[in-house]
């Protein structure tokens, strides 16, 4: 019963790591969105260099947006990295969770096989048991017959 209690326990991390697999997938979205805000910055960025070939009045202010732009696209970068090292490393935990708990029931499984196969092998040496009193109980009457038979002929004599 506390092997099942413990299992019945491991099946709620289970569900706990299909919830941090929901979180993961979500973290994995925002990170895809602020990929794609970042690579915006980046083309403004290209779109700022290009101008600054063609308009050299505005070629300051155009660098100074794409230096800006660069910054945010590098804090952007190390932000995505940063969330999808930790949901990683989270991930990963659950999955050791998960392995343990299927590990725990494998060896519950094969514990309650084992202990099947031994009420099989009790049930069938019952079986034999009672064959073998059963053989006992013929000898034993047919003993007392023959010594019934032999106390009976030495009473007959004596009479």
């Amino acid at each position: 019963m506390r092997k099942l209690s413990e299992t019945t326990s491991n099946l709620g991390k289970m569900g706990d790591a299909a919830v941090a697999t929901g979180e993961y997938s979500n973290s994995v979205k925002a990170a895809a969105g602020n990929i794609n805000k970042m690579n915006q910055s980046y083309a403004e960025s290209v779109h700022a260099m290009v101008e600054m070939a063609t308009v050299s009045k505005n070629a300051t202010a155009e660098m100074a947006n794409a230096s800006k732009d660069a910054k945010e696209y590098h804090g952007q970068v190390q932000n995505v990295t940063k969330n999808l090292g930790a949901l990683n490393a989270v991930y990963e935990m659950e999955l050791q969770d998960a392995n343990q708990h299927i590990k725990a029931m494998n060896k519950f499984y094969s514990n309650l096989t084992a202990s099947l196969e031994s009420m099989s092998k009790a049930t069938e040496d019952a079986e034999q048991f009672k064959g073998e009193i059963n053989k006992l109980t013929a000898n034993l009457s047919k003993l007392n017959n023959i010594y019934g038979g032999m106390i009976n002929a030495m009473k007959g004599g004596q009479a």
